[in-house]
């Protein structure tokens, strides 16, 4: 073999171990591919992303994966409904973005141990509880609600429970919550809280206080 068949073998052999190791996202579509979001949640590796068409979806969602993008239409996210409870637990790298989350319980539920989390462009309206809490047992670091809609639930808007880390609550509506009892707040916020920036929010109507600890 001569000099150039030798490092041609060399690089493939550096090349192919390499490529082995490389995780490919994919495009999981709703219900295109899966009949269900959670069918999809259920199918989906880590970097993949889940694309829910326009239409109403019922159920409790469990999102119990790491690096997990589930998009609705983040222009329209009132397209994208789901009539039910999504939790979110134990997982990293997790984003939901474009829904809109109404139902008899909280909207979205956070729970176990949590890193790098995004809530963006999400309306969580008219839920019979809360829009979205951080159950006493969450334990999150990084955290970021961006330019959501939280209006008309039944008790607060967003309740920062557990124990948590930079969190980032930035550009969001969090209006009118507190529907079915006088104590809602717009915001409720754990005492376990560490550098925590709540930011260019619209906060008003909430009957007991716009922000409160917890």
């Amino acid at each position: 073999m001569n000099r150039r068949g030798v490092f041609r073998a060399v690089i493939m052999a550096m090349v192919i171990p390499a490529l082995a190791g490389i995780v490919i996202a994919r495009e999981l579509r709703v219900p295109e591919d899966f009949p269900t979001i959670q069918d999809a949640v259920n199918a989906a590796q880590a970097d993949d992303v889940i694309l829910i068409s326009p239409g109403l979806y019922s159920g409790f969602i469990v999102v119990g994966k790491s690096g997990l993008t589930i998009v609705g239409d983040v222009e329209k996210p009132e397209l994208v409904v789901i009539s039910g409870t999504v939790l979110i637990k134990d997982g990293t790298n997790i984003t939901l973005s474009g829904l809109t989350v109404t139902g008899d319980g909280n909207g979205v539920e956070v729970d176990g141990e949590i890193q790098h989390l995004i809530i963006q462009r999400c309306w969580l309206i008219r839920n019979e509880l809360s829009g979205i809490v951080f159950l006493p047992t969450a334990v999150y670091e990084d955290v970021k609600i961006l330019k959501c809609r939280v209006l008309y639930n039944g008790q607060d808007g967003i309740v920062l429970g557990g124990k948590g880390k930079k969190v980032f609550l930035r550009g969001n509506n969090i209006s009118y919550n507190g529907r079915a009892t006088p104590t809602g707040c717009g915001i409720r916020v754990s005492q376990k809280l560490e550098e925590t920036v709540i930011s260019n929010n619209v906060i008003v109507g909430n009957p007991f206080a716009g922000i409160h600890p917890q």
